[in-house]
């Protein structure tokens, strides 16, 4: 799996998929609440690094490439971690770490220091291993 490739989108808005990353290649990155045009500046076989090619918002995203997938332990862990950010309480510097992580998946959306939530895939997948991962009946 690869972190972040769900926030680019090639300039015709279609998303961009493994085989596409190359040196040169410029693409619209999600960044915060916006979306900046950004440009390829290294693909490497363990990341590809995007910088904005707008001076005035400089910002730079990592692609990391060969990554692990949640596992079923890591989204019940990331359901807790979303527990944090309720209105009730602040999340825990742990909590915005695997909430962190799972937005550079995908699964969840880290929006600011106080709002984070599910992404639909994010439900999707935890419901897949869920659903894997339940005791079926000997017959």
């Amino acid at each position: 799996m690869i972190t972040n490739l769900h926030k680019a989108t090639k300039l015709d808005n279609t998303p961009i998929t493994e085989e596409d990353l190359k040196v040169g290649l410029e693409v619209y990155m999600k960044h915060g609440s916006g979306v900046i045009r950004c440009k390829c500046i290294l693909d490497h076989e363990e990341h590809a690094i995007f910088e904005s090619i707008n001076p005035d918002w400089p910002m730079k995203t990592i692609m990391r490439k060969n990554v692990d997938d949640f596992t079923l332990g890591d989204f019940d862990e990331l359901k807790d971690a979303l527990e944090g950010f309720s209105c009730q309480r602040l999340a825990t510097d742990e909590q915005r770490a695997v909430v962190a992580r799972a937005d550079e998946m995908g699964y969840a959306n880290y929006m600011s220091y106080t709002q984070a939530g599910w992404t639909e895939k994010g439900i999707e997948k935890y419901r897949e291993l869920e659903d894997e991962n339940t005791c079926q009946p000997v017959m």
